[in-house]
Formats: C-alpha cells, sequence, structure tokens
C-alpha cells in the first residue's frame, strides 16, 4: 500500500512538471533569466593606480621649535612650507621642501627672528593605494636664522639640517589631506666672515654678531604641520 501512493504521488508530480512545461497557444511562458554576479571595488582602494598621478604640490602651515644642545631656552616659529613631490615607485617618493616663518612669543606676540630652511627627502609610502596611508621620512638641508627685515647677511646664523619624520594622509583621486611630525637636528652654525679693516680715522662699522653660544652649538627640535596636496 505504501508502495502503490509512492508511485502515485511520483507520477503526478511528473504529470504536472509536463503539463507546465507545455506551451498551450496565448499562454505566456516565463523564461529564467541568469543573474549576473555584481562586483563591487574594495572602498578601502583609491580610485585609479597611484602611478597616474605621479608629481604633487603641498602647502602646509604649523609650528617649530628649537633649542641649543646646550640650553633648556626654546624659540618657537609659525611655519609656512611649500613642497614639490614625485613618486618614482608606488612606495618611494622624492620631496623638496621649502619652509619659512617667524618667531611667536609666548603671550602669542612676534618676536624679532626668523627661520627658512631647505630640505631635500625621501619618503617611504605606508599602503599607498590606500586612501588612509602614512609614510616615513628623511631629509638632509639647511636652516637660516636671523632678525626679521635684516638684510645684512652676517647677522644670519646658516645651519645645515637633518630631519626624521612620520607623517599620515587621508588620499582622494587628484588631491589629499595630511599632518606630519618631525625631528630636527643641526649643526653648529657658520661662523662669519671677519669685518674689513677700515682706513685710519674712520668710524669701524657696527656689526650684530650671533651669540656665541648658539654659533658654537647645534640645535634640536620639532616640527608639527597639516596641509594639503594636489596631485598631477
Amino acid at each position: 500500500m505504501l508502495l502503490r501512493a509512492i508511485a502515485v504521488t511520483t507520477l503526478l508530480a511528473a504529470s504536472a512538471s509536463t503539463a507546465l512545461a507545455q506551451e498551450a497557444p496565448g499562454e505566456l511562458v516565463v523564461q529564467p533569466v541568469a543573474v549576473q554576479p555584481i562586483v563591487v571595488a574594495p572602498s578601502y582602494y583609491v580610485p585609479g593606480p597611484v602611478m597616474d598621478n605621479r608629481w604633487s604640490a603641498g602647502l602646509s602651515f604649523g609650528g617649530m621649535g628649537l633649542s641649543p644642545k646646550d640650553s633648556s631656552t626654546r624659540t618657537n616659529f609659525a611655519l609656512s612650507e611649500l613642497s614639490l613631490r614625485f613618486r618614482a615607485t608606488p612606495h618611494l617618493e622624492l620631496e623638496l621642501a621649502i619652509a619659512g616663518g617667524t618667531q611667536q612669543n609666548d603671550d602669542g606676540t612676534q618676536g624679532s627672528l626668523q627661520v627658512a630652511t631647505g630640505v631635500l627627502g625621501l619618503r617611504y609610502r605606508i599602503m599607498p593605494q590606500r586612501p588612509w596611508n602614512g609614510w616615513l621620512m628623511a631629509g638632509l638641508g639647511s636652516l637660516v636664522t636671523g632678525p626679521i627685515h635684516d638684510t645684512n647677511v652676517s647677522d644670519r646664523e646658516v645651519r645645515p639640517i637633518a630631519e626624521l619624520g612620520v607623517g599620515i594622509e587621508r588620499r582622494f583621486r587628484y588631491w589629499g589631506v595630511h599632518a606630519e611630525l618631525r625631528a630636527i637636528g643641526a649643526g653648529a652654525a657658520k661662523a662669519p666672515d671677519p669685518p674689513t679693516a677700515m682706513p685710519a680715522g674712520t668710524a669701524a662699522a657696527q656689526t650684530t654678531m650671533p651669540p656665541a653660544s648658539s654659533t658654537s652649538s647645534g640645535l634640536s627640535g620639532g616640527e608639527a604641520t597639516i596641509g594639503a596636496s594636489l596631485y598631477f
């Protein structure tokens, strides 16, 4: 009895399938539609390879603090920086950065000194293809300090500097915003040229010599900036 019921059920199911498969006149037969898979690119990738835009120009603002290595006195500067970069590989980037600013006193007023730097650096980009990426940098260059609006070259101190830094960027297609921290080490300033001998009876010109302590010793400090870059 059980076997007969199973056989009848199977026969009825086969008959129904055959009837549904037959196309009667005037009936609309719905054919199955193949569904194509939708591939979505991961959202953490930058739109387009980073090597499509290998040049970039950046503008940054921030501050710099410098102290003589034999003293705890610290001089702070408000800083602006322009940079030009070239991406040699997805991870390696060359950078030329020029910065300058004026002394800022603790009470917020402007001091009497100004600073300028020029650094040629190398960056190593971490995860360059992702919108959030970071880098490590190292650079060598020069640092110049002196009185504001003073055209007397002998009053300026020129020092070799080395920088080590770390930064983070939010990259979009053609631009990005970033923040960077750098440690600065500067060597002793170049000694100024001795004054030219004056003819007898002529009053000697007054010169302002850099402090002996700051000239003979190096400087150390740091720099913090935030800014934006344009990729092209």
